[in-house]
C-alpha cells in the first residue's frame, strides 16, 4: 500500500489492477481514516465535553467500520475474491440509500416525536439531551451493525451467485 508516492502507485496500477488484498488495504484505511475524522469532530465540538457514551460509541463506530470492512472483504473471497472495491461501493451505496429510508428517516421520527412528547410533559432539559444522546448511540450503533451485516449478506449472494 503507498501512502504518499502517488507515482509508484500509478506504475504499479499502469502493470494492471490492484490485487484483493491492495484493493482492501485501500478501502479499509480511506474507511477507518473517515470513521475517525468522524468521531474526532463530535469529540472536539465546541463546548461538548466528550463522555463515557461518546467513548463507547466512538469505539463501537471505528470497530464496525474496520470489522465489517474486513467481514465483508472475507465474504467477497479474501484475496481470492474478484472485485472488492466495485462490489463493496456499489452494494453500499444502495444499502445506505435502502437504510436511511426504512431505519434512519423513521427513527428520527419516532424519536422527535417522543422528545416534542417529554417536553409536552415538562420534562428537564438535561433528561431530554441525555435520552437524545443514549437514542441516537443506540440508533448509529444499530445502523452500522445492520449496513455491514447486509452488505456481508449480499456480497455472499453475489459470490455464489444467487439472487435475492
Amino acid at each position: 500500500m503507498r501512502t504518499w508516492r502517488i507515482d509508484l502507485l500509478k506504475k504499479q496500477l499502469r502493470e494492471g489492477p490492484l490485487s484483493q488484498r491492495g484493493s482492501f488495504a485501500y478501502v479499509v484505511a480511506t474507511m477507518l481514516l473517515h470513521a475517525i475524522a468522524v468521531v474526532a469532530a463530535g469529540a472536539l465540538n465546541a463546548g461538548h465535553t466528550p463522555t463515557g457514551l461518546d467513548w463507547l460509541t466512538s469505539g463501537l463506530t471505528i470497530a464496525s467500520v474496520g470489522g465489517g470492512t474486513y467481514a465483508a472483504y472475507r465474504a467477497n473471497g479474501g484475496p481470492h475474491g474478484l472485485d472488492f472495491v466495485s462490489r463493496y461501493f456499489a452494494l453500499g451505496w444502495v444499502l445506505f440509500v435502502r437504510l436511511v429510508v426504512f431505519l434512519l428517516l423513521p427513527a428520527m421520527v419516532l424519536v422527535f416525536a417522543l422528545g416534542a412528547a417529554f417536553a409536552a410533559f415538562h420534562v428537564a432539559e438535561a433528561e431530554m439531551d441525555r435520552y437524545f444522546s443514549w437514542v441516537g448511540a443506540v440508533v448509529g450503533v444499530i445502523y452500522l451493525l445492520m449496513y455491514y451485516g447486509r452488505l456481508v449478506h449480499h456480497l455472499r449472494q453475489v459470490v455464489s451467485s444467487r439472487i435475492g
